[in-house]
């Protein structure tokens, strides 16, 4: 049998300290103390690793074509295709009129500035002759 308190002890864990904490929490919820204090214990003895390595399913990127097992992964790959989470249709079809949106003024301003380079570049009588200038 495993005695608890003096694993405790050695890790330097206090059943007290710990009681004085977590005991009100453990009573609220219907749980043992002492199973409470067991599972502490053996946390400290037995340590899983963090869950945010592994918080997804792992996937084969559709983009890249990549292997992808944690959030870090996911992140880099999106970035590296110039990518985006799917966030389903409707949410996508905003997307698209958004980036519609942007491309059409981005064109609208290269296609003003052409127009301002060539009337520049006409002579002055001919910006009268097209009324372009007084």
């Amino acid at each position: 049998m495993i005695d608890y308190d003096k694993i405790a002890e050695e890790l330097g864990l206090s059943k007290n300290t710990f009681f004085d904490h977590w005991g009100n929490t453990f009573i609220k919820q219907g749980i043992p103390f002492e199973q409470a204090w067991k599972e502490n214990v053996e946390m400290y003895l037995y340590p899983k690793k963090p869950p945010s390595l592994h918080l997804m399913e792992p996937y084969i990127s559709p983009v890249s074509g990549k292997y992808i097992e944690t959030n870090s992964q996911r992140k880099n790959d999106l970035k590296q295709s110039n990518s985006r989470p799917y966030e389903g249709f409707e949410t996508e079809m905003q997307e698209v009129k958004r980036k519609q949106y942007y491309e059409e003024q981005k064109s609208d301003k290269n296609l003003d500035e052409a127009i301002d380079k060539a009337i520049r570049q006409l002579s002055e009588k001919t910006r009268r002759d097209l009324k372009l200038i007084d």
